[in-house]
């Protein structure tokens, strides 16, 4: 791995304390991968203010056609979206799914295993 990671929001909001939890791991991971480079995609409700600075990460509110940087990345974390985890299983890349609370049980059976 080279290190590409992409955190990517629900739609909601919803995935703002996820950030700050994968944004306080970055250095660890780094420490580990030091060629890592994570890019936040903060969203439409997350204000990339909000969220921590860190050496080496990137805070974005917003990336055109989302789906080629999906397509890019070594590794995504995600909460919900059935969208964004079915362009990353197209895609073929790994990545991390965390249901939020209010996330149906449906989203997660949804996803293919293997």
């Amino acid at each position: 791995m080279d290190g590409s990671a992409l955190p990517t929001p629900h739609a909601s909001g919803v995935g703002a304390h996820l950030f700050h939890r994968v944004i306080a791991a970055y250095p660890a991971a780094k420490a580990l991968l030091p060629a890592l480079r994570m890019i936040v995609v903060a969203g439409p409700r997350i204000d990339p203010a909000t969220l921590p600075a860190q050496d080496g990460l990137e805070v974005q509110p917003y990336v055109h056609e989302p789906y080629r940087h999906l397509a890019a990345c070594d590794i995504a974390v995600v909460q919900g979206g059935l969208t964004t985890t079915m362009e990353l299983t197209t895609s073929r890349r790994p990545f991390l799914y965390f249901r939020g609370a209010r996330d149906g049980p449906q989203s997660a059976d949804r996803l293919p295993s293997g």
